[in-house]
């Protein structure tokens, strides 16, 4: 559903049940279901949800949606028939789709909010507020300030496949302390293929030159 404790609109969880598990007991005779039905559902849904108290949807990786997915969303902001709900929208800028972009360069009333990148001071303080196990916290925050630049989902990304390796409440209940970092950081995979996707982009020169350039910077 679109918000807690609001019922589901009258005819719409039998074609959304194929796209929403909490629906998957919803009537469905099996037939066919066209693009148009569950637009016209998804949007009869939002529309229900709002007249029961939804004020805010927050739609996360924007970059990621593809053409039939933008085309089925953007429409809906800035609807009258959803006037009263406000909308995030959270996104890589540099990875949006071309349709993002347009619509984008043409809204009204949006307002941007860009993530600045995390120095080290900035690091330190959320190593400390994670209680990370460290002794030198200050050793770990340059060097994911040095892995990641201070992009803050390159920051995040590592520290979540640490926890992984070094579960904190383990680390704390037996006294531990992780040493300073005297290797380089892990890449968990989500970032490993969030890079190999701008790499697959670059034009056969384009990618010589990155080599080159990091081969350069070794």
């Amino acid at each position: 559903g679109f918000a807690p404790n609001v019922p589901n609109a009258p005819d719409a969880p039998n074609a959304l049940a194929r796209l929403l598990p909490e629906l998957a007991g919803a009537a469905d005779d099996g037939r066919v279901i066209s693009a148009e039905r569950l637009a016209w559902a998804a949007h009869r849904q939002l529309v229900h949800a709002c007249a029961g108290g939804l004020r805010l949807l927050v739609v996360d990786d924007l970059h990621l949606a593809d053409a039939e997915s933008l085309a089925l969303l953007l429409p809906w902001i800035g609807d009258a028939d959803v006037a009263g709900l406000a909308w995030g929208l959270a996104a890589r800028e540099a990875d949006l789709p071309a349709a993002a972009q347009r619509w984008a360069a043409k809204a009204d009333g949006l307002v941007r909010l860009c993530l600045p990148e995390l120095p080290p001071a900035a690091l330190a303080a959320l190593l400390q507020a994670v209680r990370w196990p460290a002794a030198d916290v200050g050793a770990w925050s340059e060097a994911l300030y040095r892995h990641a630049g201070g992009n803050p989902f390159f920051v995040v990304a590592p520290l979540a496949e640490c926890l992984e390796r070094w579960p904190l409440q383990e680390a704390h209940a037996a006294g531990q302390t992780l040493p300073a970092p005297d290797q380089a950081l892990p890449v968990p995979q989500p970032v490993g293929e969030l890079l190999a996707r701008k790499l697959a982009r670059l034009s056969p020169q384009a990618l010589r030159l990155a080599r080159d350039s990091v081969l350069e910077g070794e």
